[in-house]
C-alpha cells in the first residue's frame, strides 16, 4: 500500500503497528535555540501504523511561513536520545561493511546533528554531522566512506527543509540519534 501524499507544509509521520501509534513520542526533543522561540513537538495520538500527515509549517499574517523545526527534526530525523528515523537509517543500514560490521554483528551508530539556521531562514540552513559507535568499541568516522554515508543521509532530508522556505521557529537544532546497522551471518 502507497503512504498518502502530504500536503504542502506537512510531513508525513510513521508509526509503525496495527495498534494506535504516538505520532510524536513523549521524551527528550530536540535542543533548539532561538530569540524566544523554540519548543519540541508534542505528542499526537492516531490510529493504524499507515502514517498521517503532521503540519510543520502555519502561516504568519504578513511574515510569510513558519517551519517548526522540532516538529520537523522529531518526523525526519528522529526523537532525540533515541532511534534515528527510518529515513535516516536506511542508507547506513544497507551499507554495513562500511562501518566495520562483521558477519553476525550490530553496531549502534550514534550521529549528532547540529542544524544552524542564521537569521533563522531556511535557505541558509547547515548541518554539522559527527558519528560515533557506542557499545564495545568506538568508530573512527575519519574513514571517507562512512562519514559520506552519514553526511548524504542528512543532506538528503534537509533539502526538502529547506525547499519549505520561510522562517524557522528556531536558530538552531542539536539532536543525537542511534541507527543500529547490522550484518547478517554469512552461510556455511
Amino acid at each position: 500500500m502507497r503512504p498518502p501524499l502530504c500536503p504542502p507544509g506537512t510531513l508525513l509521520d510513521v508509526a509503525s503497528g496495527p495498534t494506535p501509534q504516538t505520532g510524536v513520542p513523549s521524551g527528550p526533543t530536540p535542543q533548539t535555540r532561538a530569540g524566544g522561540v523554540g519548543s519540541g513537538p508534542t505528542p499526537q495520538t492516531r490510529s493504524g501504523g499507515e502514517g498521517s500527515c503532521r503540519p510543520v509549517t502555519t502561516i504568519i499574517t504578513g511574515a510569510g511561513r513558519r517551519v517548526d523545526v522540532g516538529a520537523w527534526s522529531a518526523i525526519a530525523l528522529g526523537i532525540d536520545g533515541g532511534s534515528g528515523s527510518p529515513e535516516l537509517c536506511r542508507p547506513l543500514i544497507q551499507r554495513p561493511a562500511v562501518f566495520g560490521v562483521n558477519p553476525g554483528q550490530t553496531l549502534a551508530v550514534g550521529i549528532h546533528l547540529t542544524l544552524t539556521i542564521p537569521d533563522q531562514d531556511l535557505a541558509r540552513l547547515h548541518a554539522a554531522v559527527t558519528g560515533l559507535a557506542s557499545g564495545a568499541r568506538q568508530l573512527s568516522l575519519a574513514t571517507k566512506a562512512a562519514r559520506e554515508v552519514i553526511d548524504t543521509a542528512v543532506a538528503t532530508l534537509l533539502e526538502p527543509l529547506r525547499s519549505l522556505g520561510g522562517e524557522s521557529s528556531a536558530a538552531a537544532v542539536d539532536i543525537s540519534v542511534t541507527c543500529e546497522v547490522a550484518r547478517l551471518a554469512e552461510g556455511p
